[in-house]
């Protein structure tokens, strides 16, 4: 028998979408898996739901937990798995028919531990009813070493998703060393990603958008209190001083930049909504950064933008029409410098030109003016002294006779 994936789903009030959720793992090509539901204390029909689907397939569980948060439910559903490979899905998206063999055949050849999906955003919740089959669905792809899936910037491209849990196919030994931060509400997904490729996991990703989220109100992403910021930025903190620490500064800054305009966001938010305490976490959080070493890092215009958003707000908002003011008059000295050297180019050449053409001028009237003497003495000196020798040899022949 082939390797049995299992497919790990935590629920939490989602009564409305986890049946299309199952459905979409129930219709995959590869049928060796079984489903944990994981009902994390749920208050809707959600635990209904699910134990009609359990009734439907013997390959599906129910696991019951009081409300503990997706990260401990995750957790319960790595202990309960059987399977060698382990694939997580949120309870309201939904995957391709050919994902988890796609994925499979990937790890299987490539022999990485992880393997990612690009990930399509659903609108109005609508999503495809019919999906394109692939002859060879694990033909594009990409194999990414370990050192490189660190880098934040193939960490958080769109081709490899690593920042999310949601369609990633992963070792059962290499996620039972690693294991989700229970205190977190936000970013666990994030953190537990980074960890697990910073022991040491290579990664296969397919470049097929076949995993289908959801971005609603009522989704874990959609939530922006205080408590949520808060557990967010202790996640990309983490991250950025693991960077620190490893010595890979240009990564540490990419992180670093990256929570910075995170802050910016949260304090622009907070201020549309008369978020007081919003608005004031996002100022302390910004105070923390400013004093960190890893600051001066920071590009110059970004860290005065920085500055601008949490101390005189009203120039923050007219600082983008600066930098485009100020990267128009950069372009057009930049185009007028380059005008100038070119024309100076130009003259420089035109003045070789000049001297090279009378320098030739010159050389071919010295030349001429040889030649003529040349062809002068040979007329005068020349041919008559050639005749004289030639009559004497007649003289001196006819002699000799």
């Amino acid at each position: 028998m082939k390797n049995v994936i299992s497919v790990i789903i935590p629920v939490y009030n989602s009564s409305p979408y986890i049946a299309d959720c199952v459905e979409s793992v129930l219709a995959q090509t590869y049928p060796h898996f079984e489903i944990l539901l994981i009902d994390d204390g749920s208050e809707d029909n959600s635990k209904t739901v699910c134990q009609r689907l359990c009734a439907r397939d013997c390959r599906i569980q129910l696991l019951k937990q009081p409300h503990k948060g997706v990260s401990a439910a995750r957790n319960a559903g790595i202990k309960a798995a059987k399977g060698e490979y382990l694939f997580f899905v949120d309870s309201d998206d939904i995957i391709h028919p050919q994902l988890m063999e796609a994925l499979y055949i990937l790890m299987e050849k490539n022999s990485t531990a992880v393997a990612t999906v690009k990930r399509y955003c659903v609108k109005d919740g609508i999503f495809p009813r019919l999906f394109s089959t692939e002859a060879e669905p694990a033909k594009n792809h990409l194999y990414i070493k370990n050192g490189n899936a660190l880098d934040c910037r193939i960490f958080a491209s769109s081709d490899t998703a690593l920042f999310g849990i949601g369609g990633k196919m992963i070792l059962r030994r290499a996620a039972e060393k690693v294991k989700f931060d229970e205190t977190l509400t936000q970013g666990e997904d994030t953190l537990f990603m980074y960890q697990l490729l910073a022991d040491g996991a290579d990664v296969s990703a397919l470049l097929h958008d076949w995993y289908y989220y959801r971005k609603h109100a009522g989704g874990a992403t959609g939530l922006l209190s205080v408590e949520a910021c808060q557990s967010k930025y202790t996640v990309e903190c983490r991250i950025c001083n693991e960077e620190i620490k490893k010595k890979r500064i240009g990564n540490a800054a990419c992180w670093e930049n990256a929570i910075l305009s995170t802050l910016i966001q949260w304090y622009e938010t907070g201020l549309q909504n008369r978020d007081k305490r919003l608005t004031a976490y996002a100022k302390k959080a910004a105070d923390i950064e400013r004093n960190k070493p890893i600051f001066s890092q920071i590009e110059q215009m970004k860290r005065i933008d920085f500055y601008l958003t949490f101390h005189c707000y009203p120039l923050h908002r007219v600082f983008p029409a600066f930098l485009y003011v100020r990267q128009k008059i950069l372009r057009t000295w930049s185009m007028r410098w380059k005008l100038k050297w070119m024309y100076k180019k130009t003259k420089w050449l035109c003045q070789w030109l000049r001297w090279k053409t009378k320098w030739l001028c010159q050389w071919l009237k010295w030349k001429a003016k040889w030649l003529y003497q040349w062809l002068k003495w040979i007329l005068k000196w020349g041919i008559p002294a050639v005749y004289k020798r030639f009559l004497k040899g007649i003289f001196l022949n006819g002699q000799k006779k």
